[in-house]
């Protein structure tokens, strides 16, 4: 709340190619910023990164920075590039890096879309997504548990 967003000079955001150690701060955050249940474990997040399809971005705070601040974790398809995930460490939202990620994200694709899922009780992250042209393409109920939905967003990109 009383942070300065971080300029696209403040951060680096690089693409995953099996950097050492790049896993276990990304669990890190997965365990401080996502509720238990939606967590993923390292060995979980390993295999997904094993993926031909996968796609991560992350943000570190300057090129000497060993220090994760976000990530993004995406599928692509043929036609569609999918944001799985979208989390900043606790400590750092809400200064800009989630946007820098997914812009980043965004301009390097070659894809016809781009879809993503946002609980529709954060606020913050809907705002985000809308700010960023993505609009609602339906609902998904009971996606997150019983009674909790979540809203199926997409962005045309060509």
């Amino acid at each position: 709340m009383g942070h300065r967003p971080m300029g696209q000079s403040d951060i680096d955001i690089i693409r995953y190619k099996g950097q050492a150690k790049v896993v276990e701060k990304l669990h890190a955050i997965e365990k401080g910023g996502l509720p238990r249940s939606l967590a993923l474990s390292a060995d979980e997040l390993t295999k997904v990164l094993k993926r031909p399809n996968t796609v991560l971005l992350f943000a570190t705070s300057g090129s000497s920075s060993t220090e994760v601040l976000g990530y993004i974790l995406a599928f692509q398809n043929k036609l569609a590039l999918h944001f799985s995930r979208v989390v900043v460490a606790e400590a750092y939202r809400r200064r800009g890096i989630a946007k820098q990620l997914i812009l980043e994200a965004l301009s390097s694709t070659k894809k016809s879309f781009a879809t993503l899922h946002v609980d529709p009780q954060n606020q913050p992250a809907a705002l985000l997504y809308q700010s960023l042209g993505f609009q609602l393409d339906g609902v998904l109920e009971d996606y997150y548990r019983a009674g909790k939905p979540a809203h199926k967003l997409q962005k045309h990109l060509l």
